[in-house]
């Protein structure tokens, strides 16, 4: 799957009518949803913001108001072409007073969105682990180990009374595993994220 490393953004302006577009990294609808409340408050004067948006297997383009076919399913098409499997395309208009015809509407969508889907960094998406160990300060060296011998890797480790490690691992480590490597430590929590390593596409 791909998705957005970094976002990317563009902007043009045609008979004094504005057009701003945005790629951004989202991985569930409710992020869709935050993403363009955000957009309405920070852009209260604007005329309309279509988007498109793909989710694996779920698409979705809004006119948002603009004539029918001139903004959501070019920008869909935008992002099957890239291609991106995972993202948010949203372009933002102002409008400058005068009516541009839908063939003009349609192409400064078009313009805009590929400005901002080329300004933006895009990525394979993966999974990752999320693993929070607490254990006695006595046994620093056992993390070390740990990470030795599973490839997880430290994100972020703090000493008090305690040893409290955040770690990474690319793949579910059992809790047996765990038990026999880290007897004396607690596992607090684990969670699988997603996230997107940057990739290289071949011109």
């Amino acid at each position: 799957m791909i998705g957005v490393y970094s976002s990317g953004k563009s902007e043009l302006t045609l008979d004094r009518s504005r057009f701003i577009g945005s790629l951004f990294p989202i991985q569930t609808l409710e992020e869709v949803k935050l993403v363009l409340t955000e957009l309405k408050k920070t852009h209260p004067s604007a005329a309309h913001i279509p988007f498109s948006y793909i989710i694996a297997d779920q698409l979705y383009g809004d006119d948002d108001g603009e004539p029918s076919g001139t903004a959501g399913l070019p920008l869909l098409n935008l992002l099957k072409r890239a291609p991106i499997d995972c993202g948010l395309l949203v372009v933002i208009r102002y409008f400058g007073g005068r009516k541009l015809g839908s063939k003009r509407l349609r192409e400064c969508f078009i313009q805009a969105g590929e400005m901002a889907i080329n300004n933006s960094i895009l990525g394979e998406v993966g999974e990752r682990f999320l693993i929070h160990l607490v254990g006695p300060i006595e046994e620093m060296g056992h993390i070390h180990r740990f990470c030795m011998e599973t490839g997880a890797t430290i994100q972020n480790i703090t000493y008090n009374n305690k040893i409290d490690a955040q770690l990474i691992s690319n793949s579910l480590i059992s809790g047996d595993v765990i038990k026999r490597l880290m007897n004396r430590w607690t596992l607090e929590d684990v969670q699988k994220e997603r996230f997107v390593r940057p990739i290289k596409f071949e011109e």
